[in-house]
């Protein structure tokens, strides 16, 4: 995720912010990322990274487990 969408038309930025929330990610959550970039930071710092990766992960976590459960009812 490192200066991925740096240098990026604003259409690419909006459509990243756009699939970010469809994903269920907050503005809060892309924020960080997304000030980093605007300040033209070359790298995105590592924090930023694995903050925003984390809780990408977390999503899936419960995406995985909503998933199961509705298995479960339909069979």
């Amino acid at each position: 995720m490192n200066a991925g969408i740096t240098g990026r038309t604003p259409l690419k930025r909006l459509k990243f912010i756009r699939a970010a929330r469809a994903a269920g990610l907050l503005v809060v959550d892309i924020k960080p990322l997304l000030m980093a970039i605007d300040a033209g930071e070359r790298k995105v710092p590592e924090d930023i990274q694995k903050l925003l990766l984390t809780k990408i992960e977390h999503r899936k976590v419960f995406l995985n487990l909503v998933t199961n459960q509705i298995e479960e009812f339909c069979n």
